[in-house]
């Protein structure tokens, strides 16, 4: 897949959070990369979830999501890898009125 960049600004007034990204989770060897760039001031976190986010009527905002180790509560620009598989990826900015970048690239070997 192409790199897929999602942004988020301005979270003083609450938290905001990206659509989810769909990853496909059937490749023999699983692998995306996340970067989040921050500009100016900013909290964020990362999460992934297994639900089915194609699903008919579900709704990302009672999903079961999990926090990606390594970017949970950050406010500075970071990177991370992921080698099991997932479903989606989203982020969330949950304070602070800069803003966040967060770019996804998924690798593997197709079936």
């Amino acid at each position: 897949m192409y790199p897929i960049t999602l942004s988020t600004s301005n979270a003083s007034g609450g938290a905001v959070t990206t659509v989810p990204i769909a990853l496909d989770p059937f490749m023999s060897q699983f692998q995306a990369t996340i970067a989040c760039t921050v500009t100016g001031t900013a909290n964020y976190t990362v999460q992934y979830t297994l639900d089915q986010i194609q699903a008919d009527g579900y709704s990302p905002s009672t999903g079961n999501w999990i926090t990606v180790t390594g970017l949970g509560t950050q406010t500075t620009s970071q990177a991370v890898a992921l080698n099991q598989p997932v479903m989606a990826i989203r982020m969330v900015q949950n304070s602070g009125a800069g803003s966040v970048s967060m770019t996804v690239l998924q690798t593997g070997a197709g079936n």
